[in-house]
């Protein structure tokens, strides 16, 4: 058991922690613990912003920190890859994996190319992947604004996945990466295809239920 009111003995045992065990310990740390590793990975102001960010929500509140070496070579084994990259356990990010992602897009890690792509095809691939539109608005927010409403306002798009994808835009817009007039028109009904499915068969609307969750 590992006694944080005994400080002397918690920094030795912390010393012989790596650095990104540290910042995934944060992500899941109380307050005491939590700046006790903040002080064993340097206690710089960025390391202290991305430890509380890291703990916090997806979608984060407020902006991004900005942060560089060492902490964008950390967070990159936290990362798992680019934004919109499925993980081999069970193919969905975590939490701390999509965040890690969405500051280094913040940090410029990932092509601008490779961030479109991604963008454009979000709830394409094997999860619906709202942390590859949030990196696009991070790192270029006037391109992430037409992918968005390209995305909004398809038919070819569940009603769900339109509705979060207007989520991440006013995501964008409180936390200050577009302005805070853009106000996406949230989808009511389903697209065509769905009202259309065969009630019986709930093949296609299982599958959507299923990338949707």
């Amino acid at each position: 058991m590992l006694d944080v009111t005994a400080p002397r003995g918690l920094f030795t045992y912390l010393a012989t922690v790596s650095p990104v065990a540290c910042l995934l310990g944060a992500s899941v740390a109380g307050p005491d613990l939590r700046e006790a590793l903040v002080e064993r990975l340097g206690g710089s102001p960025d390391v202290h912003a991305c430890c509380i960010l890291l703990g916090g929500a997806w979608l984060p509140e407020g902006a991004l920190p900005e942060v560089g070496e060492p902490l964008v070579g950390w967070l990159h084994e936290i990362a798992l890859g680019a934004p919109g990259d499925p993980v081999v356990h069970g193919k969905t990010p975590s939490r701390v994996t999509k965040l890690a992602r969405l500051v280094l897009a913040r940090a410029g890690a990932y092509p601008r190319k490779r961030l479109l792509e991604v963008a454009r095809r979000a709830y394409d691939g094997p999860y619906n992947a709202h942390d590859a539109v949030a990196a696009l608005f991070v790192a270029y927010p006037d391109e992430a604004l037409r992918v968005a409403g390209e995305l909004v306002a398809s038919r070819q798009k569940s009603s769900s996945i339109r509705k979060h994808t207007a989520e991440v835009v006013r995501w964008a817009a409180r936390a200050g990466y577009v302005p805070d007039t853009v106000m996406p028109v949230l989808p009511t009904v389903p697209p065509p295809a769905l009202e259309a499915a065969d009630p019986a068969d709930p093949g296609p609307r299982a599958e959507r239920a299923r990338k949707d969750a």
